[in-house]
């Protein structure tokens, strides 16, 4: 499985030339320390995108991968990190992505943007194209990373202005209703469900109970 760095520099030959550009820019981009919707997210929405590429690279063919990576990585540039619209995001992240998109992909952009707006929560524009639902899926599948602690009861928590209780309580629901649209979510993350919920449970009743 391919690390964030070696997906940047594209160095087993799975896209269409590489994402150092890129890189640099979300790097950059003011959002990278909010307390959820930050450079760690970003990246992993990339790493999981890509995942989800290679486990279809029979049906997506390089430079399609090449937007799908493209739209990940900028997904939530310049997110707010406050409980506002999400639309507000979304515009943030296209309108920065048409400001910095390299020459070679700008004939592209609808597409990327169209994958883009498929990760708005909750969902607005629906698009039903294989690089779309596989963008949607690696967003949501980033609340059940191993190290989700801090992230979602804490991190998350603070952006939509709930106690690390409140966002406790909220989980089993919250989980409860995931659903994955692609075969490739659904065989990595689906176990992780039921484990997720299984300790959401054990934490509060140690906790609050």
């Amino acid at each position: 499985m391919s690390t964030v760095i070696e997906i940047i520099n594209n160095s087993y030959g799975t896209y269409e030339g590489d994402l150092k550009y890129y890189f640099k820019e979300i790097w950059n981009s003011e959002n990278t320390d909010v307390p959820y919707h930050n450079i760690r997210h970003m990246l992993h929405v990339t790493w999981a995108c890509h995942d989800g590429a290679m486990f279809y690279k029979n049906k997506m063919n390089k430079r399609t991968i090449r937007n799908l990576l493209i739209a990940a990585m900028f997904h939530d540039y310049g997110h707010v990190g406050k409980a506002i619209d999400d639309s507000v995001n979304i515009h943030n992240a296209i309108t920065a992505l048409l400001e910095k998109i390299l020459p070679e992909d700008l004939q592209y952009y609808g597409e990327i943007v169209s994958y883009i707006r498929n990760t708005q929560f909750p969902q607005e524009f629906r698009v039903e194209s294989l690089p779309a639902l596989i963008i949607k899926d690696a967003d949501l599948a980033y609340t059940l990373s191993d190290v989700w602690i801090h992230t979602v009861a804490f991190g998350l928590g603070k952006e939509i202005n709930l106690s690390p209780k409140q966002m406790l309580m909220s989980q089993e629901p919250f989980l409860k209703s995931l659903k994955f649209e692609t075969t490739w979510a659904q065989n990595i993350y689906g176990q992780k469900l039921e484990n997720r919920i299984n300790e959401v449970k054990q934490m509060i009743d140690v906790l609050y109970n």
